[in-house]
């Protein structure tokens, strides 16, 4: 298909050669064959938009920051002295590197936020911030 679609245009530029065509009409001719279509922007529903904020603005960071406390705690327990076993040791693991990955998730939620999103001292920190994680 490709194929035939570069046989017709050079033919219809040799066409337009020979029959003394001015370089315009090709020109034209180009212009028109290799315009781009306009980029469609999808609409969403309204609901949909709703949605996304609740969980991008509210839920997230209630998971988040209630991730961070309970892991906190476990960590607590699970560091006595009394909690020596092998399943400790592979649960206390568990909890801090699940703690980590949650405390590396709450620039993002600053990030929402755009009056400490426009700030310069966030950008220079986010910039480097990605490097990180």
């Amino acid at each position: 298909m490709a194929m035939a679609l570069i046989g017709n245009l050079t033919a219809m530029f040799h066409y337009e050669a020979q029959s003394g065509g001015d370089n315009m009409s090709i020109e034209s001719n180009i212009s028109i064959i290799t315009k781009a279509p306009p980029a469609i922007q999808p609409v969403l529903p309204e609901y949909l938009t709703q949605t996304m904020f609740i969980c991008d603005n509210l839920l997230m960071p209630l998971i988040c920051c209630l991730g961070i406390v309970g892991n906190g705690l476990s960590l607590c327990v699970l560091t006595r002295r009394e909690m020596a076993a092998a399943t400790t040791c592979f649960l206390t693991a568990m909890a801090v590197s699940d703690l980590l990955l949650l405390i590396l998730q709450v620039p993002i939620f600053f990030e929402l936020n755009a009056g400490i999103a426009a700030t310069n001292s966030f950008k220079i920190f986010i910039r480097f911030y990605t490097v990180i994680r």
